[in-house]
């Protein structure tokens, strides 16, 4: 039977630190507790313009005005403290006698991280410098679990914004 080059779901989720100019030896965090159905990559087109001439009807050149983007969007259950510090940046203390272990920030941080998404197939999709988005949602009722909502946004890198790499046969 032939190999079939479909991916489906999601094995893995890890990230590293952003490597100039390479991918990163190994990306050594992994995010735990994917929400079902919430995980996906996104691109969008580019912003594109049609110019026109006086001297003709329709369009004389298309050109582009602003760049797509790659996305990778995902929910996490996962509130550990130090989940949320490699996402959002920011400071763990341990835990003491008295009080449990505590994730806090002062100011908001810029975070870039190369990111390593590995499917049930064993497809490979890299950011190797993402733009890392956190938004922590955390209802207080007992119908609904809280969630860190990360958007990684693929940026400029000397190996490919975006890499995608087929399974070992």
């Amino acid at each position: 039977m032939a190999v079939q080059n479909s991916s489906l779901g999601l094995k893995s989720l890890k990230i590293a630190d952003v490597v100039a100019a390479a991918l990163p030896a190994a990306f050594d965090v992994e995010l735990y507790d994917a929400q079902v159905g919430s995980a996906s990559v996104n691109e969008t087109e580019p912003t594109t313009e049609n110019i026109q001439i006086e001297q003709k009807r329709g369009t004389y050149r298309k050109i582009t005005t602003a760049d797509g983007e790659t996305t990778y969007t995902v929910q996490l259950y996962d509130l550990s403290t130090d989940q949320i510090q490699a996402v959002k940046g920011g400071t763990v203390t341990p835990a003491t006698a008295l009080v449990g272990k505590r994730w806090s920030k002062t100011e908001q941080v810029e975070i870039n991280k190369a990111v390593e998404i590995v499917t049930l197939d064993d497809f490979k999709i890299i950011f190797p410098n993402a733009h890392v988005s956190a938004l922590i949602t955390w209802p207080t009722t007992k119908g609904a679990l809280g969630t860190i909502t990360v958007t990684f946004t693929a940026q400029d890198h000397p190996m490919g914004d975006v890499i995608v790499e087929e399974p070992l046969a």
